[in-house]
């Protein structure tokens, strides 16, 4: 008998598949639908009710349930689609977007933000749409989930992806849930809105866009001033009907306070009181830096100073002075230069050269008349005269007419070259100068003279010398040969060339080339001025090593105690007989290590906001990542990443405020769930309301009389008030405009930041008045009556009609919301509600466990 292991697997191969297949249907389908029906069916015990519609009462276990499940859903989407991108793909549902710019996904095409509020009305929506004849069974879902991953991914793959983004925690009947819901209520929620908006958009009237365009874009300037309500609160009754007092309680019983808003409101929230331990890294650097010895500090100072640091920067002063005297010294000899190259340049209109010009014009006549009276003597003479001389005088009478045509040849070359000169810059002065000179004829003494006045001035190496030859060689011609080269003489004794070159010796002398200074050594600062900075920079990294590790010290001594708190509770609410827990001494382990120690409360999540460490954030997991903030791990809150649950008691947490260095280790020590109280307990609170709201109404009879007085007399409301309330008159406010716009997000009420919390009705009352005519409008908590005229508006109407016109403008006049639109929204939800008798009951917060 064989009894191999493997012969005995292959016997009972298959009935053991048949197992595991059972096996797995059973995990991956029965036990999910299971739990989802416990889930939901949850109730009795300690589960609350927490809402109702349609008759259905569900339980705060079951909001709880699906909100988790929600967030979730949300994570798996997220992750689903950016590998569906990855792979090439791009979802296909409905209300998906891509921003390709910043490669991240922007929308999935349901909500993202999970909430207790949103999942109530999730199933609200989705129960409306059921009674509408909207129905998505499984295989709608499954084609929606296939376009959502563009047919990239199979279902099996689908299910590990989502069973590895959940832990397990979710299957394919937890999705297609979620999904339904989802996508049902979403459904209904913009069949809703379908006359209402068009998309995204709202739908407006012409009229209600003009509005809200008139409210971006137009602003007053005003003149105000503010009647305080309290001060008739003394002038109401002290004691109220009962009647009153209980209307005014029944309004204000489930209401948070808030303190930018008039209603009443006498609903307890949420407190807690908190111990915590803050540590200022600064501290840890100074105990560290005084450990250093004199030596120590003088051996790092002079290391780093090799290194190049503590250089002084050069004096802003010094360096301005040295750049002004090397631009002067620039701008000198670019004018030396320039004044040069306008002495070396032939001047082609001088009075000189204009009676050159005129000479040589009538030597020619002259020389033709000499020629012809030489022609006729010559005719004169008798044949054999003529033959027997004919070679003596043949010479000095050929001569004549060469040196006259030579004359004329080079008297017209440099009248040629003298307009090319003329017509040149400025920049190529100094080598048409010598080109000028190269140019010249000897012969003619004028000519010359001017082009060696030009070349010494061009040419600062040229001595006097050549000056001198040339007057010499000017003196040694002979007067026969050029009438004009005499009559030029005396105009050229005005500037003679030698006189030009006594006048400025020094500058034609060569100069010896300047050395240039040796670069100046940079100074340093003395060792003095930055020794406590060496001593911090060494501390530094001690402090932060002897920091850190207190930090993680006492965050684990405060563990262990939540851990023996948390088993201590469980068995004293279970009836076991334990010992007495003693209480962790916060203070002295905080002292021990360096750490101050704080209690404060109890706060709620809004009155908590004046302590330093409300400001401060979650240390985090993920690299210089920060958390969520203190409050919303103590109190609870929404966040980008999903819904975070209140921090239980004595559950520690480590919290920083990097901009003040400080570190701060905290838990919560005691709390007060929120509640709706009796009466008697808040019957001075409701008394006070109900006289404040009598003082309103005196407020404002006594706001419109003061108004209606400055109106009718024209004077100013400074000459009407009483004198100790004349500086609270406030002129000149703003521009300022009804809404301020924030983009593509909407816009919101504007400010006026001299005057206490203006709103709507403030804005309402400056912008629907005349210029210069008072009106009277509470601020936004109903705190102060304000006495308001409009003493400016811009820009002019027509500039606002021509402003209108771009489409821009228009888009964001519709984006600021109200009209009709806000009201036919706000009537659906509330038909909704009615339709279904729609509660939500408050009292379930009582037993509220996170």
């Amino acid at each position: 008998m064989n009894n191999s292991p493997f012969e005995i697997f292959r016997k009972n191969l298959k009935p053991m598949m048949v197992f595991l297949i059972m096996l797995a249907m059973f995990s991956f389908v029965v036990l999910p639908a299971l739990d989802t029906y416990l889930r939901q069916n949850t109730g009795g015990g300690g589960d609350a009710k927490l809402a109702s519609f349609d008759g259905i009462e569900i339980s705060q276990n079951r909001i709880s349930y699906m909100t988790q499940n929600h967030q979730s859903t949300v994570r798996f989407l997220r992750e689903l689609a950016e590998k569906t991108v990855a792979a090439g793909g791009s979802p296909k549902t409905p209300g998906f977007r891509y921003d390709d710019q910043n490669n991240r996904v922007a929308s999935i095409g349901i909500s993202e933000m999970p909430s207790e509020q949103l999942s109530l009305k999730t199933m609200q929506f989705a129960s409306e749409a059921n009674k509408a004849g909207f129905e998505l069974d499984d295989a709608a879902i499954g084609a929606w989930l296939n376009l959502f991953v563009d047919d990239r991914f199979t279902d099996k793959q689908i299910d590990a992806m989502l069973m590895e983004s959940t832990r397990n925690q979710m299957g394919r009947v937890h999705l297609y849930e979620q999904l339904r819901s989802h996508l049902l209520a979403d459904l209904y929620n913009r069949a809703g809105f379908a006359v209402v908006a068009a998309g995204q958009m709202p739908i407006m009237t012409p009229a209600e866009e003009w509005t809200n365009f008139l409210k971006l874009n137009r602003e007053a300037t005003a003149t105000a001033y503010g009647i305080p309500v309290e001060s008739f609160v003394s002038k109401t009754d002290p004691n109220p009907s009962e009647s009153a007092i209980k209307a005014m309680y029944e309004e204000g019983k489930d209401t948070d306070p808030n303190d930018q808003s008039p209603a009443p409101a006498f609903h307890r929230q949420y407190t807690a009181q908190f111990e915590y331990l803050v540590a200022d890294l600064q501290s840890f650097i100074d105990e560290e830096a005084v450990k250093f010895s004199e030596e120590e500090l003088r051996a790092e100072y002079e290391r780093r100073l090799a290194g190049g640091d503590f250089q002084l920067p050069e004096d802003p002063a010094a360096e301005q002075a040295a750049t002004d005297e090397s631009e002067l010294a620039d701008g000198l000899e670019t004018e030396l230069v320039e004044t040069e190259v306008m002495e070396t340049e032939p001047a082609t209109e001088t009075p000189s050269d204009e009676k050159k010009a005129d000479e040589s014009k009538d030597e020619k006549p002259a020389a033709e008349k000499k020629e012809k009276e030489s022609a006729e003597k010559e005719e004169a003479k008798p044949e054999t005269e003529t033959d027997s001389t004919s070679e003596a005088p043949e010479a000095p009478e050929a001569e004549a007419p060469d040196a006259e045509a030579e004359v004329k040849e080079s008297s017209d070359e440099a009248s040629e070259e003298s307009e090319k000169t003329s017509s040149r810059g400025k920049s190529m002065a100094a080598n048409n100068g010598i080109r000028l000179v190269a140019f010249q004829d000897t012969s003619d003494e004028g000519e010359t003279d001017a082009a060696a006045e030009e070349a010494d001035a061009a040419d600062e190496a040229v001595s006097e010398e050549p000056a001198k030859d040339s007057q010499k060689e000017k003196s040694e011609a002979p007067e026969a040969d050029d009438k004009a080269a005499d009559d030029a003489k005396p105009e050229m004794k005005e500037e003679p060339a030698a006189e030009k070159s006594d006048e400025k010796p020094a500058a034609e002398e060569p100069q010896p080339e300047a050395k240039k200074p040796e670069p100046k050594k940079p100074e340093t600062e003395s060792f003095e001025a930055v020794r406590e900075q060496i001593a911090d920079s060494l501390a530094r990294p001690i402090a932060e090593q002897r920091m850190g590790k207190a930090t993680a010290e006492m965050f684990s001594q405060m563990r262990r105690y939540f851990n023996q708190h948390a088993i201590y509770s469980s068995d004293k609410k279970n009836g076991l007989e334990v010992e007495e827990l003693k209480p962790f001494d916060l203070k002295k382990m905080g002292e021990k290590f360096g750490f101050r120690y704080q209690k404060i409360g109890p706060y709620t999540e809004f009155s908590i906001q004046a302590e330093p460490i409300a400001q401060t954030v979650e240390v985090g997991t993920q690299q210089m990542r920060r958390g969520p903030a203190f409050t919303t791990f103590m109190y609870g809150g929404q966040t980008q990443i999903g819904i975070v649950p209140r921090q239980v008691l004595y559950s520690p947490l480590r919290t920083v405020d990097d901009r003040g260095g400080k570190t701060y280790i905290s838990w919560k020590i005691d709390e007060q769930k929120a509640y709706t109280p009796k009466l008697e307990e808040v019957r001075d609170e409701v008394i006070a309301a109900v006289r404040l709201s009598e003082a309103r109404k005196l407020a404002m009879d006594a706001a419109a009389e003061l108004a209606a007085k400055a109106n009718k007399s024209g004077a100013e409301l400074s000459e009407l008030v009483p004198e100790e309330n004349k500086d609270e008159v406030k002129s000149g406010l703003g521009p300022f405009s009804w809404l301020d716009s924030f983009g593509f997000q909407g816009a919101s009420i504007g400010n006026v930041p001299e005057l206490n919390s203006v709103g709507e009705e403030f804005m309402k009352a400056v912008f629907n008045s005349e210029v210069n005519q008072y009106a009277v409008a509470m601020n936004m908590p109903e705190s102060v009556v304000y006495v308001v005229k409009p003493t400016n508006f811009q820009p002019s109407l027509d500039e606002l009609k021509v402003l209108f016109q771009n489409p821009r403008d228009r888009m964001m006049a519709m984006l600021a919301g109200g009209g009709s639109t806000n009201d036919v929204i706000q009537g659906f939800y509330e038909s909704v509600d009615e339709r279904t008798d729609f509660t939500y009951d408050r009292e379930a917060e009582e037993n509220d466990e996170y």
